[in-house]
């Protein structure tokens, strides 16, 4: 297969150059019609083409009740102006005089209709809009995490690369019921296309296709440390599931349109109302007909309107125009991989391996510390002993020794702590801290290997948990004098701003 940088630049050149003679313009494929207003100037030449234009207007829709409306027109004026038609005058009665306050109560309920019509196709237009603008940030997203993330594993990101570029066409023949994945030739090689082609649902095999290239370039990582793998593959797990959430945004608007009953209604009264229209007019000349057709196309095209718009995914005028996403995608993919190609060549030597950090590393998730809190003056000089000592180190682990109450311990005169007949009690912590440990102690022994793994994407915690007065503040945010309290503080200044490594220099 030919590099997929080499395709998209083919692509790349290829393709037709936008128009640029004129700053006010249509814009768009070769069916898809886009007007950007110019907003520097007065934009007459914007009025001149939006108002004359027929390209993009829904006549279509309008044209066959229109047709009616007109035909019930020619007959109203023809019934008025008998006379001249068929040579006497026909005694018709006088309905705008008779019906006119009561038929223009129908033009408010309508009103409303029509609004409430026109409003919902446009809000479903463009949160249809939103969805496509996602699906491309994603691919753009996902095509950089690939070309880092996976960077190491080439095969791997290059797959992932080439079946982002295919993902916009295959949502695009999803939505409309297509399966042309001609346009990825030199894209995908033709074992994948005939995979692709023969699919049921183009998008979801796209979306196990990165995903299982994802997979294989996190379990082939060797170069990064298993906390960064596993972040890697979750943001790019959840990347990959949002671009499946963005499709089916698309797909709920295109199989869910207004309910039939709603559509039903609005047409019925809209098509009566116009039906009488004629007869409701005081003219009698044959001026009534284009008057009526004028009127008539006035309402009757908010309801195109609301149909041209409200489902926007097919190759017509006023939809979405996807054969330009892809374009779009496709060219944001090649010029991440022509940076990502230079950043290769210029960076490899101030690359450095995550691993050659030297700080303390934990693999358990839950480490237990006891920190004894050492007598205060007051207890110390009202004769008080320690209830709590720490044991001999055994297996690596330090022991907690625990003596049994003092009331049912026994004091000599030497004020020495006599142990009762149930010496020792032990409880096994993976660390204990007399009462002489520092607070930079505590802070060395528990909280610098947060600092790294905070680096390398996992999360930690501290938590500090005992009675009133046991010292749980002072561990966290130390006192005012003690040389090193405030470690605890500068271990959040060191997450933030970056850890100091080997030879002055410093990663954020």
């Amino acid at each position: 297969m030919n590099s997929l940088l080499d395709a998209l630049s083919d692509r790349a050149q290829d393709q037709k150059k936008p128009c640029t003679s004129c700053r006010s313009c249509f814009t768009g494929g070769d069916s898809v019609v886009t007007y950007k207003a110019n907003t520097a100037s007065c934009d007459w030449l914007g009025w001149l083409r939006t108002v004359l234009s027929l390209r993009g207007r829904p006549i279509l829709h309008v044209a066959p009740p229109l047709l009616v409306i007109g035909a019930m027109a020619v007959i109203c004026a023809a019934a008025k102006d008998s006379s001249t038609i068929f040579g006497q005058n026909w005694d018709i009665p006088h309905l705008e005089d008779i019906l006119k306050e009561d038929y223009a109560l129908l033009l408010t309920p309508l009103s409303f209709m029509l609004v409430y019509r026109l409003n919902r196709s446009a809000v479903r237009f463009y949160d249809a809009r939103a969805a496509a603008g996602k699906l491309i940030e994603l691919c753009r997203v996902l095509a950089g995490e690939a070309v880092h993330f996976a960077s190491h594993d080439k095969a791997a990101c290059d797959e992932i690369c080439r079946w982002i570029v295919a993902f916009p066409v295959c949502t695009r023949n999803f939505l409309r019921g297509q399966d042309s994945v001609g346009e990825l030739h030199g894209v995908l090689d033709l074992t994948q296309l005939a995979a692709l082609q023969k699919a049921p649902v183009q998008t979801l095999f796209a979306c196990d296709r990165i995903r299982a290239a994802t997979l294989r370039a996190a379990r082939s990582n060797q170069k990064d440390p298993a906390p960064v793998v596993a972040v890697m593959l979750q943001t790019m797990e959840g990347h990959i599931g949002t671009l499946t959430g963005s499709m089916g945004a698309m797909e709920r608007i295109n199989n869910t349109p207004l309910p039939f009953a709603y559509v039903s209604h609005l047409r019925t009264c809209l098509v009566v109302y116009l039906l009488g229209l004629p007869w409701m007019l005081k003219t009698d000349s044959w001026w009534s007909v284009p008057l009526v057709l004028l009127v008539s196309y006035a309402l009757l095209g908010i309801e195109a309107a609301a149909v041209a718009c409200e489902r926007p995914f097919r190759d017509q005028a006023n939809h979405l125009p996807f054969d330009q996403f892809a374009r779009v995608v496709a060219d944001n993919v090649r010029q991440i991989l022509l940076q990502a190609e230079v950043d290769s060549i210029a960076v490899p030597e101030q690359e450095r391996d995550i691993r050659s950090l030297d700080l303390p590393r934990v693999s358990e998730n839950i480490r237990v510390c006891v920190r004894i809190r050492p007598l205060t003056s007051e207890e110390a000089n009202s004769g008080e002993l320690p209830s709590i000592v720490p044991g001999p180190q055994g297996s690596g682990l330090l022991k907690l020794l625990l003596l049994d109450s003092l009331s049912t311990s026994r004091r000599t005169d030497e004020r020495k702590l006599v142990a009762p007949r149930s010496w020792p009690k032990a409880w096994e912590f993976d660390f204990v801290i007399s009462g002489k440990g520092s607070q930079a102690g505590v802070y060395n022994l528990l909280g610098q290997h947060l600092v790294q793994n905070s680096v390398e994407g996992l999360n930690g915690c501290v938590i500090a948990c005992g009675p009133s007065g046991s010292g749980k503040s002072h561990t966290i945010f130390g006192g005012r004098q003690q040389d090193g309290s405030r470690a605890w503080c500068r271990a959040s200044q060191r997450a933030s701003f970056g850890c100091s490594v080997p030879g002055g220099r410093s990663t954020s």
